[in-house]
């Protein structure tokens, strides 16, 4: 059994530990603040960028509760579960606060205090389009990619909810500076082919990537074969299975479609319900 951590009443130790589970996670937010009447209470604050809303939320009326109070009155309250919201979860391991955070909630770490406070929001919405036209299927989720790529990366999170899903944000197009996700599994996907992946990005010299498939075109290194190099896809669920089979999927803003590679020819005539019906009706 894996030895858990123990949250410290150290604020810096607790960043650092949550630094590392969350290192190359782009998509997470990391906020140091000061709190209380005279700013002296340091605090952090860590949650999925998409998922928590911060002008109107039961987190932004906590973080308002907390700048009127004194520095003695803030570690009591917070002994005493006296938030002012009845959700508030308290964790006393760094473990169970990354996996409350990939709940899609807001973690809340307060110098002076040893455990995490989990903050209730609404979680992840229901950020997906409506199905794909082009991937239905029999049975499944409904959900798809739009057009942003923050929401479709939480998508992903929503089905992997594991602090090794790494997000690693790229920019692409001289003038148009369109965010692209690389989005995948530490310790499954082979570190080469994301080097690669990020080398192909970093080289692109063109003035704007306005949808992925501009970046599949500037990928491809056969690009006189009949065969397309990369896998498409508009379904979240689609791209966690491929993530999970250890390869990269691509994320460009602006655009609902996904690249997933590598691939081969098995996966362009494999589909999601091929995982979730009977092998015989699939």
């Amino acid at each position: 059994m894996v030895e858990k951590t123990k949250i410290s009443e150290r604020l810096d130790e607790n960043i650092a530990h949550m630094e590392e589970l969350f290192h190359t996670c782009d998509d997470i937010k990391k906020k140091r603040m000061n709190l209380g009447k005279n700013r002296d209470v340091a605090c952090y604050l860590t949650f999925i960028e998409v998922s928590v809303d911060m002008g109107n939320s039961a987190l932004l009326e906590v973080l308002k509760y907390l700048r009127g109070l004194e520095r003695e009155e803030i570690l009591r309250v917070l002994e005493q579960n006296a938030l002012g919201t009845s959700d508030a979860t308290y964790f006393t391991t760094i473990e169970e606060a990354g996996d409350g955070l990939l709940t899609g909630e807001a973690i809340f770490f307060v110098d002076g205090f040893a455990k995490a406070v989990k903050i209730p929001d609404d979680g992840y919405p229901n950020m997906g389009v409506n199905e794909a036209d082009s991937e239905k299927v029999v049975r499944g989720s409904n959900e798809g990619f739009g057009d942003s790529v923050k929401q479709n990366a939480a998508l992903i999170r929503k089905r992997i909810r594991s602090p090794q899903v790494k997000v690693k944000e790229k920019k692409a197009g001289v003038r148009s500076n369109t965010n692209v996700y690389l989005v995948y599994m530490e310790g499954i996907v082979y570190p080469e082919l994301v080097a690669k992946i990020e080398e192909q990005l970093d080289g692109f010299e063109i003035d704007g990537v306005l949808d992925s498939g501009v970046i599949e075109q500037l990928s491809e290194e056969k690009w006189y074969s009949p065969f397309p190099q990369f896998q498409t896809t508009e379904r979240p669920d689609r791209a966690a299975m491929s993530i999970l089979d250890g390869r990269v999927v691509v994320l460009s803003d602006n655009s609902p479609i996904a690249l997933i590679l590598p691939t081969d020819y098995n996966s362009f005539i494999k589909t999601s319900d091929d995982y979730y019906n009977r092998w015989e009706i699939a």
